[in-house]
């Protein structure tokens, strides 16, 4: 039986690392050279976008270590009465990853972003232990109850009148 070829390449996923490591190194010019405080919108654009580019980098790390999927089987999944699906956009994914420096100065942001580019095996360890336990996107919550439920109750609790 034939494997499928993995997702990622190792050549492919350094060079994705030094294009995000190019960029951290980039906005650290930028801050040393005209020594912005962190005020400035475009600076924490500019620094978010450097952190998502690592987050993503460190997450490709994660998928090529990973190798091929395993093939699971999924069934469509179905709601019973009261509740509703819901999906995740999975913020929390990358935030519980601890790459990002939050509230700290421009300088410090800079630095823990290169700390782990340098020093990525904890933050792949911790999307590997999240990959391989199971991505999931949606869930069931308890939503109201059906309203004919609640209404037939009441019909059949009120005695009928005479309206003759």
């Amino acid at each position: 039986m034939k494997h499928p070829p993995p997702l990622l390449s190792d050549t492919r996923v350094e060079a994705y690392s030094a294009s995000a490591l190019r960029f951290v190194c980039w906005v650290f010019g930028v801050l040393a050279r005209w020594g912005f405080s962190g005020r400035s919108q475009k600076l924490r654009d500019t620094l978010h976008r450097a952190e998502r580019a690592v987050e993503l980098t460190l997450f490709l790390h994660a998928v090529a270590r990973l190798g091929p999927l395993p093939n699971k089987k999924r069934r469509p999944i179905s709601t019973p009465t009261g509740f509703r699906v819901t999906f995740s956009r999975g913020h929390l994914f990358y935030k519980r990853a601890n790459i990002r420096a939050r509230k700290a100065s421009a300088p410090d942001r800079v630095f823990a972003l290169l700390d782990a580019l340098q020093h990525p095996d904890r933050a792949i360890a911790y999307f590997l232990k999240r990959i391989r336990k199971g991505l999931r996107s949606r869930r069931l919550v308890v939503a109201a109850p059906i309203a004919e439920a609640l209404f037939s109750a009441c019909v059949a609790a009120r005695p009928t009148l005479d309206t003759s």
